[in-house]
């Protein structure tokens, strides 16, 4: 298996010197075992995020000579493919006989939305 580090920074402003020094590592350390360095944009908290934070943040990577391998993934747009995978473990529950993790599963579920 193929080594991945990644970047989740949250674009809730500039990329700041804490998120750089964290990303310096985790290339570095995706550079020493010769793997791939993914970036993530952590959208999902909608109230703090700052439209257009998430490119200056992608802009300040580059310019410092962070390149990320492959596309850019936004975690808002990953939404369906969490709600398959919860699906999946809440089957596979079922089929446990697991009742009481799903009730608290979609009790957490409902009071998220």
């Amino acid at each position: 298996m193929r080594y991945r580090g990644r970047f989740a920074p949250s674009p809730t402003g500039l990329l700041h010197q804490g998120s750089l020094l964290a990303a310096v590592g985790s290339y570095l350390d995706a550079a020493h075992h010769e793997g791939s360095w993914l970036l993530r944009i952590e959208d999902v908290d909608t109230p703090r995020t700052v439209p257009g934070a998430d490119r200056q943040i992608i802009e300040a990577l580059a310019q410092c000579g962070l390149q990320h391998d492959g596309e850019v993934v936004w975690q808002s747009a990953r939404s369906a493919l969490y709600q398959q995978a919860l699906d999946a473990l809440i089957a596979r529950a079922h089929s446990l006989g697991l009742r009481v993790i799903i009730d608290q599963v979609y009790s957490h579920t409902s009071d998220q939305h």
